[in-house]
């Protein structure tokens, strides 16, 4: 009997315990209204700086707690995205982070600013490729 006393009271503990960590939660939703590029999310990552990263059937976003830069794919300029389609997103421990689109793997240099086609080399005739996911050794 006295067994069942003590579960009961350390369950009663264990209980209140909890529900007193639900009053520190905060959850805001953020989606194509709010900068987001796209409502759909197929990637987050945060990054070494704090940065949250996105991936999105329509660009990949950094956010900064306050307000989403969006990436997009542009002809005009080399060292854009290759696709706005960011699927599996990596951060590594030099800072950079990876991501893998419809047509190749990217490296995005935060002290540069500028995206790099990791995959594939499209002057060595390449054709791109996926990766399901991005890992660091």
């Amino acid at each position: 009997m006295r067994f069942k006393i003590y579960v009961l009271l350390l369950l009663c503990c264990l209980w209140k315990h909890g529900l007193a960590q639900l009053g520190h939660l905060r959850f805001a939703h953020y989606g194509d209204r709010n900068g987001l590029s796209d409502r759909h999310c197929n990637s987050i990552v945060q990054d070494s700086q704090g940065y949250v990263w996105v991936g999105t059937l329509d660009g990949l976003n950094r956010f900064d707690g306050n307000q989403f830069r969006s990436f997009r794919s542009s002809a005009a300029d080399p060292f854009s995205i290759s696709s706005a389609e960011a699927q599996p997103l990596h951060t590594t421990r030099d800072g950079k982070v990876w991501i893998n689109t419809n047509k190749g793997i990217n490296w995005y240099d935060p002290k540069t600013g500028k995206f790099t086609l990791a995959w594939p080399d499209e002057a060595k005739g390449r054709t791109p490729v996926t990766a399901g996911w991005v890992m660091e050794d």
